[in-house]
């Protein structure tokens, strides 16, 4: 084709592409060298151009899937679009720049930087949308109702755990013993089993995380004081006491992050 005619044809320049394709992702970048391509009568690079960008941003997204969260939400905002506009500039310098260049030079039209920006924006809202059905239909939901009725075995467990106290005071030995053993420290690790099982829940937020490990740290504390507790009535000892005066300022400190 004449060299007049193409260059009656727009293309787009550099800074179009780095703008569009900060927005956009490398599917854009692949559409716009692309577009150059085909008003430069290479058609056959062109689709392949386009078709390379699809599977970039594939690649791109399953990519940060696979992170775990909290890497994900540690990456500033800006770093990845930086990352693959960097690496789309030095590929239009390599294969395209110059054929741009001399576009110019011949008096050839350019696309504006707003068109530029506007493709971008499109391209980055379709691909949301594409994300956001993907989690919908493909992410598994969180099991909120497995997690409540845990939680509430747990709630049982405890209050039930917790009688022990009432019969420290009137029972006799063996009650007392049997209190702490059978309703307590039992209790207390079939509420260690119950966390362990809500944390396999997939889709689980990070706050339900945290608040399973302060649970973690009172069920514990509270299983090492009731042994003590056992120890002591079985020595008829209170040289214990110091020990379980501290274990009892540990529990009241995990509570209160309860409270906060």
């Amino acid at each position: 084709m004449p060299e007049d005619s193409i260059n009656n044809r727009k293309l787009y320049s550099e800074r179009a592409l780095l703008i569009a394709t900060f927005f956009g992702g490398p599917v854009v970048a692949g559409y716009m060298m692309g577009q150059n391509y085909k008003a430069l009568d290479e058609e056959n690079v062109a689709t392949r151009s386009f078709i390379i960008g699809i599977l970039s941003s594939v690649l791109m997204y399953a990519a940060l899937f696979l992170f775990p969260e909290q890497i994900t939400e540690s990456i500033p905002g800006a770093l990845i679009p930086g990352i693959y506009t960097f690496i789309i500039v030095l590929i239009f310098q390599k294969y395209q720049k110059a054929a741009v260049v001399r576009h110019k030079e011949n008096g050839g039209k350019f696309h504006s930087g707003w068109k530029a920006a506007g493709i971008g924006s499109l391209f980055m809202i379709v691909q949301l949308a594409i994300i956001s059905l993907y989690v919908y239909f493909a992410m598994p939901d969180f099991q909120i109702n497995t997690y409540d009725k845990g939680i509430e075995q747990f709630s049982k467990n405890e209050t039930e755990a917790l009688k022990a106290y009432d019969i420290l005071q009137t029972g006799t030995k063996d009650e007392i013993l049997y209190s702490l053993r059978e309703n307590g420290i039992d209790l207390w690790q079939k509420n260690l089993d119950i966390l362990d099982e809500l944390d396999k829940i997939e889709g689980l937020p990070d706050e339900l995380r945290q608040q399973d490990a302060l649970l973690r740290r009172y069920c514990n504390l509270r299983l090492v004081s009731y042994r003590i507790m056992e120890k002591m009535v079985i020595e008829q000892t209170d040289k214990f006491t110091p020990e379980l005066d501290s274990l009892q300022n540990e529990i009241n400190e995990t509570l209160k992050h309860f409270k906060e």
